[in-house]
């Protein structure tokens, strides 16, 4: 038995709701939908959202044995309770905010799901090593994304015990709400607490924006949370409800920063596929997409190397993942934003020696070049003139040295990247397939951008 899972009730929550799962609708998905809230959140009997959510096959579920803190704008710990409560076995937990772009019941299918039967979205950003939770839990600081909980599948035969735990650790201990910025981690604290290892997407998430950028620069709004395979699957403008106006049909999104596949090298500026269902084998072959789990980017070393073997793609992947740094920005005379940057996540010192590694070698070449030219022009200048002297197989050696060190992937690494090289690419929404339609069609849905709440 397979379900989708959201919690709503605060603010215009239903109505975001309702906004999603008319989009799910609109794409093919048939699975059933449960929304539970508090028992003071239940709309009136009359209220027009329970007869649109009902056209919509959407079922309004009372949580049992909960009611909401009064003293918070929203109890994030009902999320784990629905999770639990509902009547299916598998299970996708969509926010409120967070629409899927097609039918999202193939994931169900997606190799890294059926391995780990948990399969969830990174967060912008990582964990301290001075967060009290690695203490708590007994664990050594992991180099890992956060989880943005916006989006889970979870088979509960499997994974009953972390919704347990979490709703045990947000209802009994509340600082841990702290220590993970709300509910949004405290999913991938329990994970850890029980040793757990769970699917991740085929790429890290995208920061989509408006089309130009605010006062403060560069806006992004909305978090595009990609599929196990590399493409757009949940739009989850988390930030674009909190902007309280000037945005609207035709400027709500533009454009987005995502990091590349790293199915070739270097790599491809494509999706990993050309949108078509199911995915054939022959094409998640070729890509070595579709399985790729947390512990293959943990604790990634300049090779990619992590916690966990993985396929020589996912090691590019997780060594240039190391460098993505987000930023908040704005909130003040603009919108609260997101923008995306890079840095070299190297040590100053292997830096500087891969500087001076260039050096020599484009110094060596440099000079075999010039002893070349020199014997070019004593041919030329001999009479009768000789023959053009061929390359000497040193100066062959120094040019292909050089030429293997630029394009960052030197003899024997297999995966190493040109690291002064940023890979994050700017991507025209109107230019990819996946998302091109989307805005006009939710707006037909009469969604309205910004809310009351979070």
């Amino acid at each position: 038995m397979v379900g989708i899972v959201m919690v709503a009730g605060n603010a215009d929550t239903l109505e975001r709701v309702k906004w999603s799962v008319a989009y799910m609708r609109s794409q093919g998905t048939t699975l059933p939908v449960q929304v539970y809230h508090f028992p003071s959140e239940a709309p009136p009997a009359d209220a027009q959202i329970r007869t649109e959510l009902s056209e919509l096959a959407v079922e309004l579920v009372e949580a049992v044995g909960q009611s909401k803190d009064e003293g918070k704008t929203k109890s994030y710990h009902l999320k784990a309770l629905a999770v639990v409560q509902c009547p299916w076995r598998e299970v996708l937990y969509l926010d409120s905010d967070s629409i899927p772009l097609r039918d999202p019941e193939y994931m169900f299918d997606s190799p890294s799901y059926l391995r780990t039967r948990f399969w969830a979205t990174p967060d912008y950003w990582k964990t301290s090593a001075n967060n009290p939770m690695w203490a708590i839990l007994g664990i050594r600081c992991r180099n890992e994304w956060e989880m943005e909980a916006g989006q889970i599948f979870v088979d509960k035969k499997y994974h009953l015990d972390v919704f347990l735990l979490t709703q045990y650790m947000l209802e009994q201990h509340h600082y841990m709400f702290w220590y993970s910025d709300g509910d949004k981690d405290i999913f991938r604290w329990a994970l850890l607490a029980l040793r757990k290892r769970w699917g991740v997407p085929g790429r890290w998430v995208a920061a989509s924006a408006l089309a130009g950028n605010t006062a403060s620069g560069w806006c992004g709004h909305t978090m595009t949370q990609f599929d196990a395979y590399g493409d757009p699957l949940f739009i989850h403008y988390n930030l674009m409800k909190q902007i309280p106006s000037g945005i609207g049909r035709g400027f709500s999104w533009g454009k987005m920063k995502q990091m590349p596949l790293f199915n070739t090298f270097p790599p491809e500026r494509k999706h990993a596929h050309a949108n078509e269902l199911p995915y054939s084998d022959h094409d998640l072959a070729l890509r070595g997409l579709g399985d790729v789990d947390v512990d293959m980017l943990t604790d990634a070393d300049d090779d990619g190397y992590a916690r966990a073997p993985a396929r020589e793609e996912i090691r590019r992947r997780a060594a240039r993942e190391r460098g993505v740094k987000a930023n908040f920005h704005g909130g003040w005379i603009s919108a609260l934003c997101i923008d995306l940057n890079y840095e070299d996540p190297r040590p100053e010192s292997v830096r500087k020696a891969e500087e001076a590694h260039r050096d020599s070698l484009r110094e060596t070449r440099e000079r075999l070049e010039r002893e070349w030219e020199d014997e070019k022009r004593a041919a030329e200048e001999a009479q009768p003139p000789l023959p053009e002297p061929r390359k000497s197989a040193a100066l062959l050696a120094a040019e292909g040295a050089e030429k293997t060190f630029e394009i960052g992937n030197e003899e024997g690494s297999g995966v190493q990247p040109k690291w002064d090289e940023s890979p994050i690419e700017e991507i025209w929404w109107r230019d990819d397939p996946m998302l091109k339609d989307f805005e006009e069609a939710i707006y037909n849905l009469g969604f309205v951008p910004s809310g009351q709440g979070f």
